[in-house]
């Protein structure tokens, strides 16, 4: 029997060369060292996977075999049985099964023997005395004078289950560290996650994406693509636009959504460093500033609020701190659609951007004469300095179309020590779709700075921001 051959090999290689006897030795110190980080659950040590590499009685198929077989089948003249060249005949068929069947069960045998003498001088087993009795009883038991194949059997499988059960622990150690990553899609692709594909080695994720793309599964494939963004490296939005068109929603806390919570992480990495460079390079007034935005514009309501923070000294880092020294104004104010916003943390202006670009944010500006077309009108912005702007304040207002004040309007409020600085942010997409134009129709329309204020503003240096 197999387990008889097996005992008899052991028996043989009691005594070895002294390359084997290091080589085995080897095997057996790094199965020990993986053994040790397994069971230091603190240690952040990566095991060797030596064990996916050491001989067992279970490692390769039949399917070799089979290969070996058609190959020997395919080609070469016929055989005696053969009808002509190229094929061969019944016995070259049988004899080259007959050959490939034996290199699958010399191979099977090396590697259940090897496997013995390899965990045998292990140190760090759970059954360390338990496996080293039943080794002793397998030698006693193979020997000529006692020749008890029964108790082979029994010693040789138990001593196999202990090893099989170490090598699953292994396994699992490894698969939780972002090894073996293959083999943990294959029984569980949800337990696949983006740690796991980061702490991966280049050639468990080659192979983890070839069986993505098999299987068609989108969602590993995106975790792949995303294993080396980095929150902490991200860089400013390059516009309004940009910012609106990369917003993630929130995951909900109960979600397991790890790609898309890597995504709002970015997200509101990018947004926190436009926020950053954006204090960086406004200049302080001692004025105070109420910013404004009545149209019904995503755009400009984003472009509020992203001055209006920016001017807040609100601190930005997770840990409480600022990228840039906070200014101190008498007073920030912030109207989006006729509504006050708040705007004095992060969280609070992170909320307000999540409202404006899902589109929950109510414009309350909405009297027939106050709004033509979406754009807020004179009228509007009259009605806004009369209830709104106080004694030496600067409005600075978003808008997207022409506005005009008269004259004794601004008389009025020179004579109070207010500003009042508009900014056209009138988007080309937007002015084309609400004036009806048709494809193909030229448009001269130019298309502004979404941050360009005019010389005097205290916001000048904002135009070197954004471009829509």
């Amino acid at each position: 029997s197999t387990s008889h051959l097996v005992a008899l090999g052991l028996v043989h290689f009691q005594k070895m060369d002294a390359a084997s006897e290091m080589l085995c030795q080897l095997a057996a110190d790094l199965l020990d060292e993986d053994l040790d980080i397994v069971r230091s659950k603190n240690s952040n040590d990566l095991p060797s996977t030596m064990h996916m590499f050491v001989p067992h009685r279970d490692r390769g198929s039949k399917r070799s075999s089979k290969k070996h077989t058609n190959a020997v089948n395919s080609g070469g003249r016929g055989g005696r049985g053969g009808r002509g060249r190229g094929r061969p005949g019944r016995g070259t068929a049988a004899a080259s099964s007959r050959i490939a069947e034996q290199h699958y069960f010399d191979r099977q045998l090396a590697n259940a023997v090897a496997e013995i003498l390899i965990w045998t001088k292990t140190c760090n087993m759970n059954d360390k005395d338990k496996f080293a009795s039943m080794y002793q009883n397998l030698l006693l038991s193979a020997r000529p004078s006692s020749n008890n194949k029964e108790a082979i059997k029994r010693n040789l499988h138990a001593m196999q289950t202990i090893i099989r059960k170490h090598r699953q622990q292994l396994n699992r150690f490894a698969r939780e560290r972002g090894q073996m990553l293959r083999d943990q899609f294959v029984l569980d692709p949800k337990e696949v996650d983006l740690s796991r594909i980061k702490r991966g080695k280049t050639g468990d994720i080659a192979a983890l994406t070839k069986l993505a793309q098999k299987k068609e599964d989108t969602r590993i494939l995106r975790l792949v693509n995303l294993r080396f963004s980095d929150p902490s490296k991200a860089t400013k939005f390059g516009s309004v636009g940009e910012l609106i068109s990369s917003w993630v929603k929130e995951p909900e806390a109960s979600s397991d959504d790890e790609l898309g919570r890597l995504q709002r992480n970015i997200f509101v990495a990018k947004v926190r460093a436009t926020a950053s460079y954006l204090r960086s390079v406004i200049k302080s007034t001692e004025k105070s500033l109420l910013i404004a935005s009545f149209d019904n514009s995503q755009s400009n309501h984003i472009a509020s609020a992203l001055v209006s923070f920016a001017f807040s000294g609100a601190l930005l880092g997770d840990d409480g701190t600022s990228s840039a020294e906070p200014m101190e104004y008498k007073e920030i104010r912030l109207l989006i659609g006729g509504v006050s916003k708040d705007v004095s943390s992060f969280d609070s202006f992170l909320s307000l951007l999540d409202e404006i670009v899902s589109g929950s944010s109510k414009n309350e500006v909405d009297a027939p004469s106050f709004m033509n077309d979406s754009i807020a009108t004179t009228k509007a912005v009259l009605n806004l300095i009369d209830r709104h702007l106080k004694n030496s304040e600067v409005l600075l207002l978003f808008s997207s179309g022409d506005i005009t004040i008269p004259s004794d309007v601004m008389e009025d409020l020179t004579a109070k020590g207010c500003g009042v600085h508009c900014h056209d942010g009138d988007i080309i997409g937007d002015r084309l779709q609400r004036e009806g134009a048709k494809k193909g129709e030229p448009s001269t329309h130019p298309l502004g700075n979404i941050f360009t204020m005019v010389t005097e503003s205290p916001m000048t240096s904002c135009a070197r921001l954004m471009w829509i």
